[in-house]
């Protein structure tokens, strides 16, 4: 008895597969929304860094509360009087951030990856012959 016909190209997947990651890139120059509070200047170079970044685009108008919210925390962090209060902010800070996609693991959680300009191109396989420290010695002639 041959056994059980195979299953249908459609069901052999997970059905409970992701669609697979997402390439952010920054479109054009990004509008940078004001804070609606003061701000000193490494919280200030921040949030433009935040804002030029590619995650950006992929923030709806509703995260922009959530984002100042962020922001007040990187200010306390930035005008905390002692190391323990900055301590107890990075804490805050590191957590709230996930849900942006501002560090790499968080953006590989969220499967989404960033288009670089920079990145080098793939190595090729070298048709050249190997250099003589590439040679093996065994091999040589007596």
């Amino acid at each position: 008895m041959p056994g059980p016909l195979p299953k249908p190209a459609a069901r052999r997947r997970r059905p409970n597969a992701g669609k697979g990651e997402t390439t952010l890139r920054v479109i054009g120059t990004p509008k940078i929304p004001k804070l609606p509070f003061p701000v000193s200047q490494p919280t200030s170079a921040w949030w433009r860094d935040i804002w030029r970044s590619e995650m950006a685009c992929e923030w709806l108008p509703s995260d922009l509360h959530g984002l100042c919210l962020l922001a007040r925390l990187v200010e306390d962090y930035w005008t905390a009087p002692d190391a323990s209060v900055r301590a107890k902010l990075a804490t805050e800070i590191r957590l709230q951030r996930q849900c942006f996609g501002l560090a790499p693991l968080d953006r590989r959680r969220l499967a989404w990856t960033t288009e670089r300009a920079d990145a080098p191109a793939p190595r090729r396989a070298s048709s050249r012959t190997p250099a003589r420290s590439q040679v093996d010695p065994r091999l040589k002639e007596v």
